[in-house]
């Protein structure tokens, strides 16, 4: 191989990182990213502790003697959401409250009566935070004749390869009398993070 280079487009910069066989190097990348070496001697690069900022479009070209190759890459973040759900005795009804916290990017949820799996079409609320994380949450007024238990809310997100669910439970504050609460489990899980990249094309070794 002759050379190495990225070009990597941020929202913060644009920057590149590069090496040759003749050990020249460039990099004006403000942070600390740089290219290594494996020991067979492929070249790799290295993002340390991977963040929002480092969200953006990263290219790949490699030059050798028989030619040459070039590969983008978009990289972001997923973060898996956590799940939540509750059942709140309002006035004289019962209204379900789902929410998909801190997720990237944003959830969607949907309700499924537990017989025959069919949705009911619902709006949600969706709030952006700071980190760009997204926290969902969808609210319904069961309809009557729907028992508590036989509601679902399903949520879907790019984490998951299949859409979770969370069933809802009442909530102690504002729960009816103790003969008309029917309990079902709730559900959680655990915020994390993911990435994958992108890329572009330069001449920097010529």
């Amino acid at each position: 191989m002759m050379y190495t280079l990225w070009e990597i487009s941020l929202k913060s910069e644009v920057c590149k990182i590069g090496s040759s066989d003749d050990g020249q190097s460039h990099n004006n990348c403000s942070t600390s990213k740089a290219l290594h070496n494996t020991s067979s001697g492929e070249s790799y690069l290295l993002i340390p502790n991977f963040s929002n900022s480092d969200e953006g479009v990263y290219k790949c070209e490699s030059a050798y003697k028989g030619g040459s190759y070039s590969v983008n890459f978009q990289v972001f973040v997923k973060v898996r959401p956590t799940l939540s759900g509750s059942l709140e005795w309002r006035g004289s009804r019962w209204v379900a409250v789902c929410s998909a916290a801190r997720g990237k990017p944003a959830a969607s949820i949907v309700w499924r009566y537990t017989g025959n799996g069919s949705s009911v079409p619902t709006d949600s609320l969706t709030e952006k935070h700071q980190d760009g994380s997204y926290t969902v949450e969808s609210q319904l007024a069961l309809p009557e004749g729907v028992a508590p238990g036989n509601l679902t809310c399903a949520v879907d997100h790019p984490y998951w390869e299949e859409e979770q669910t969370s069933n809802t439970t009442p909530s102690e504050s504002k729960s009816p009398p103790a003969e008309d609460v029917e309990e079902v489990e709730p559900y959680a899980s655990y915020v994390q993070r993911v990435n994958s990249i992108y890329n572009s094309s330069v001449d920097l070794f010529t």
